[in-house]
């Protein structure tokens, strides 16, 4: 299962790393579950948890739901967007 953890190095440094482990949010990218370690994720951290062996994948299309709600959008490159647990994201490429 892929997992993002985007601030570790900066939290052990600061003895946040507890803390830190504790923040666990619980995704699905393209049909598979995802633990993710942050409440905002970037267009280009949904694409790596989607296609992780690539090392790029450019023109990506990313969108999201939120099982809970009616929230549903797009993310284009650059842009972030807030979770929540159950997030759906799908990831196409270009």
């Amino acid at each position: 299962m892929p997992s993002i953890n985007q601030a570790s190095a900066h939290h052990a440094r600061h003895g946040q790393h507890e803390e830190h482990e504790r923040l666990c949010v619980d995704i699905v990218v393209n049909e598979q579950p995802c633990h993710v370690h942050s409440h905002t994720l970037s267009h280009t951290d949904v694409v790596r948890l989607a296609f992780p062996d690539a090392s790029s994948v450019p023109g990506c299309t990313v969108s999201y739901s939120e099982p809970h709600s009616h929230n549903r959008g797009t993310l284009d490159e650059g842009e972030s967007v807030h979770i929540k647990p159950g997030t759906v994201f799908v990831v196409e490429r270009g």
